[in-house]
């Protein structure tokens, strides 16, 4: 949404569940930002300053007093890892509301602010991790509701119209080298 992208920065950590918000099994609630691995340990009880990047660490979950919300796993993503590029992380967690909204507000003690909707996908462009045809290929397995149209979204997210955007661009500069030849040299030159 254009209208969305006007306020999104890359400047503030952000957080948002990337579950859907009712009653499940397990949720998983994602972060990203500078400085969002050191602004998470305060509130968590677990390893996860020794933990390297794409390692996953059990812990707790716990509020501004130290009381326990819920026992966790976080991801853990350096700087160049991870979906947005961002150091980030991953908290998933048991899937009740009540633990969802815990969760969201210590990330928002934190301070972290919740996420608007492709905003990290923003991020993830931003910092390179994906060109445009990909960003718009994640809106569309998202959006897919049958399987042609989930294997096409996936084949372009996977970078399929890149590819042939790509060797269009490289007959169009052959063309025009072949053009410029022709016009700096002339036909008998050549």
């Amino acid at each position: 949404n254009i209208k969305d992208m006007q306020t999104y920065t890359t400047e503030e950590p952000i957080y948002a569940l990337a579950t859907s918000y009712s009653p499940s099994a397990l949720a998983v609630i994602r972060a990203s930002g500078e400085g969002s691995i050191s602004m998470l340990l305060p509130f968590f009880k677990g390893r996860l300053s020794k933990a390297t990047t794409n390692q996953a660490v059990h812990g707790y979950i716990i509020d501004g007093n130290g009381e326990k919300i819920d026992e966790v796993m976080v991801i853990r993503y350096d700087k160049g890892h991870g979906y947005t590029s961002e150091e980030a992380f991953e908290i998933m967690s048991h899937g009740s509301l009540a633990v969802i909204r815990a969760i969201s507000k210590v990330l928002e003690e934190a301070g972290f602010r919740q996420a608007l909707k492709g905003e990290f996908t923003y991020r993830a462009f931003m910092h390179g991790r994906m060109d445009l045809t990909e960003a718009e290929a994640v809106e569309e397995l998202v959006k897919a509701k049958g399987d042609k149209a989930r294997s096409d979204a996936l084949s372009r997210l996977e970078g399929s119209l890149k590819s042939e955007v790509d060797s269009t661009k490289n007959e169009i500069v052959d063309i025009l080298a072949s053009l410029e030849v022709q016009l700096d040299y002339g036909e008998d030159e050549i």
